[in-house]
C-alpha cells in the first residue's frame, strides 16, 4: 500500500491505533524505567536536578504527540491539502518559538524562582527541543492522516532511544568525577538530541513521499481551518494529556522554595525532593495499563457514536472508565503496599517511603481523569476536560501552598490527591449528564472493592511473612523478590476475585488487553457467554 494513501476501512484504522498505540506504551515505558538507573548513579541530588527541568522536555513531548498531531491529522484526512499544513504551522510556530525564547533567555529567573539558580544552563539547553515541535507535529499529522502510524510510532521510539542513551552516558560521567550539574546539563542536551533525531527522521519520511501522486494538494481557498482553533484544540489536547507532568513542574517551583524557607539546608532539601521525584517513575508505570485500556476502547466509541450507535457508544465509555478505574485502583493499593521493598529494590533504600505511598494514591484519579478525558474526545468534545484540568492546576497550586508548608515533602503529595480528586468529581458529573449509562452502580462497587480488599490482605500476609524471615532487611536482593513475589500473586488475586464478581461480561473482558487471558478466571458457565 502507498504511504500516502487515503485511509479506508475499519481494519485499517484499528491496525493503526494499535501500530500508534504500541509506540506510545514503549515510549512511556522507556521514559519510566531509564530513571531509575540513573538515579542509581548520580543519586538523590542528581536526580533531583534532572527531575526540575524535566517537566520542561514532557511538555515539548506531550505536544509533538498527544497534543497537536492529533488535531493536524484530524483536519488534513476532512482537508488533504497543503492549505491545512500552513495553516497549523501558523498556529504552532510562534507559539513554539516563544516558548523557546522565554526558557532560553529567562532560564536565570525560572532557576531562581524554582530556588536553585545552577539550574539556568539546563533549563536553556532543554529550550531547543520546542524549536522541533512545530515540524514534528505537522509531519506526524500529516502521516497520521493518511492513516499511517508507522512514521509516528518509530519516530518517538527513536527519539526516546537517542535521549535515554544520551542521558545514561551523561550519568556515566558522574563516575569519573563530573560535576553533578554538568551531568543534568548533559541529560538536557540528550533531550534535544533525541528531537533532533525525531525531526530528522520524519523529514526523511516525508521527502521520500513528498513527490509522489498523492502529495498534499495546492492550498485551496475555503478550506475553513483557523490558526486559532487548531490552537485552541492543540493546547487543550496537550494539557489534558500530561496533567502528572504539570503537577511535577508545579511542585518544582514550590517544595525547594518552601523547604527551604522554614530553614532546611540547601543539600538536604534537594535530596528531600530527589527523593520525592523516585516516585514519577512509579505513577508513570502504573498508568500505563489504564492508558492502554481507554486507548483501546474510545476509538470504538467514537465509532459508534459517529454511526447514531449511541445507545452502544455509551455503554463503551462506561466500561472504559469502569475498567480504567479498576485498574488503576489495583496499581494504586498495589503500589501502596509493597512501597518500602519496591523502594529498597529501585533506589537502594527506603527514604521518602510514606510520601511515595500517598503520591501512589493519584495513580487511580490520574486512570479515571485520562479515561473520561479519552471519552470526550471520543466524543468530538476537548475543551470540556480542559476546562477541567485547568481547575485541577489551580486546585494544586493552592493546596501546595497550604500543605507543604503544614506537611512537607508528604503535603505535595497529598495535594496532589485532592486537586485530582476534585477533577475526577468535575469531570464525572459532566460524564454523568451525556451519557445514558450508569458509571458506578452498586455491583461494581462492591466488587471492586472487594478485588482491592482481597490483594491487600494477600499482599500484607506477605509482607508480614517475609518481615517474619528477616526483619529489616535492607538487602536489595531479598525486597526485590519480596516486591516482586507481591506484585505476581497480589494481581492474580485481584483479577481473579474481579472477574468472579461477573461485573463484565465476557464480550467486555475481550475489549481490552489481556481481556482474553482473564476469561479463564471467569466460571465455566459464564465464559460462553457473548452478549
Amino acid at each position: 500500500m502507498e504511504i500516502n494513501s487515503p485511509v479506508s476501512g475499519e481494519r485499517l484504522m484499528v491496525k493503526g491505533a494499535v501500530i500508534l498505540s504500541a509506540g506510545a506504551a514503549a515510549t512511556k515505558i522507556l521514559s519510566a524505567v531509564y530513571r531509575i538507573p540513573f538515579q542509581n548513579i548520580v543519586g538523590d541530588i542528581g536526580f533531583y536536578i534532572y527531575q526540575q527541568v524535566y517537566p520542561f522536555y514532557g511538555i515539548a513531548v506531550a505536544m509533538a504527540s498527544a497534543g497537536f498531531p492529533v488535531i493536524v491529522s484530524k483536519l488534513y484526512a476532512e482537508r488533504p491539502s497543503e492549505n491545512v499544513l500552513f495553516r497549523a504551522f501558523l498556529a504552532l510556530f510562534p507559539l513554539c518559538f516563544s516558548l523557546f525564547l522565554f526558557l532560553f533567555f529567562g532560564a536565570d529567573w525560572i532557576a531562581k524562582k524554582m530556588g536553585d539558580g545552577n539550574l539556568a544552563p539546563l533549563i536553556a539547553a532543554v529550550a531547543f527541543p520546542f524549536l522541533f515541535v512545530p515540524f514534528i507535529s505537522l509531519f506526524r499529522g500529516y502521516f497520521q492522516g493518511m492513516g499511517n502510524m508507522v512514521p509516528t510510532a518509530v519516530s518517538q521510539v527513536a527519539e526516546q532511544t537517542v535521549r535515554v542513551g544520551g542521558i545514561l552516558a551523561a550519568a556515566a560521567l558522574f563516575a569519573n568525577g563530573k560535576n553533578l550539574y554538568a551531568v543534568g546539563e548533559g541529560a538536557a542536551v540528550a533531550s534535544a538530541a533525541g528531537s533532533l533525531v525525531c525531526f530528522l527522521f520524519l523529514l526523511f519520511c516525508f521527502s521520500r513521499r513528498k513527490g509522489r501522486k498523492n502529495r498534499p494538494e495546492p492550498a485551496a481557498s475555503g478550506d475553513g481551518v483557523r490558526p486559532g482553533t487548531v490552537l485552541l484544540h492543540g493546547l487543550a489536547a496537550t494539557v489534558c494529556g500530561m496533567v502528572p507532568v504539570i503537577f511535577q513542574l508545579i511542585d518544582n517551583f514550590q517544595i525547594l522554595p518552601s523547604l527551604l524557607a522554614k530553614g532546611t539546608d540547601f543539600d538536604a532539601a534537594r535530596a528531600m525532593k530527589g527523593v520525592f521525584d523516585r516516585g514519577q517513575p512509579l505513577v508513570q508505570i502504573g498508568i500505563i495499563l489504564s492508558v492502554s485500556v481507554s486507548s483501546a476502547l474510545v476509538p470504538i466509541m467514537a465509532k459508534m457514536r459517529s454511526r447514531g450507535r449511541e445507545e452502544e457508544a455509551d455503554k463503551l465509555a462506561r466500561l472504559a472508565v469502569q475498567f480504567s478505574i479498576a485498574a488503576g485502583a489495583a496499581a494504586s493499593v498495589g503500589l501502596i503496599m509493597i512501597m518500602e521493598p519496591l523502594n529498597i529494590m529501585l533506589f537502594t533504600n527506603s527514604a521518602g517511603t510514606l510520601p511515595l505511598r500517598i503520591l501512589a494514591l493519584t495513580v487511580v484519579f490520574l486512570a479515571a481523569n485520562m479515561a473520561v478525558t479519552a471519552v470526550f474526545q471520543g466524543m468530538g468534545n476537548p475543551l470540556l476536560p480542559f476546562y477541567g484540568v485547568l481547575a485541577g492546576i489551580v486546585a494544586k497550586i493552592v493546596f501546595n501552598a497550604a500543605f507543604i508548608r503544614a506537611f512537607g515533602i508528604p503535603g505535595a503529595a497529598l495535594a496532589s490527591n485532592l486537586a485530582l480528586a476534585a477533577m475526577s468529581a468535575f469531570f464525572f458529573a459532566a460524564l454523568k449528564k451525556r451519557i445514558k449509562e450508569d458509571l458506578f452502580p452498586k455491583d461494581f462497587i462492591f466488587v471492586l472493592f472487594r478485588s482491592l480488599a482481597a490483594m491487600a490482605a494477600l499482599v500484607g500476609a506477605l509482607n508480614a511473612l517475609c518481615g517474619w524471615l528477616l526483619p529489616d532487611s535492607p538487602v536489595r536482593l531479598f525486597s526485590a523478590f519480596q516486591s516482586l513475589f507481591a506484585s505476581f500473586f497480589g494481581a492474580f488475586v485481584f483479577c481473579f476475585v474481579l472477574a468472579r464478581g461477573k461485573i463484565f461480561t465476557k464480550s467486555e473482558w475481550l475489549l481490552v488487553p489481556f481481556g482474553e487471558k482473564l476469561l479463564r478466571f471467569l466460571p465455566k458457565t459464564d465464559r460462553g457467554d457473548s452478549c
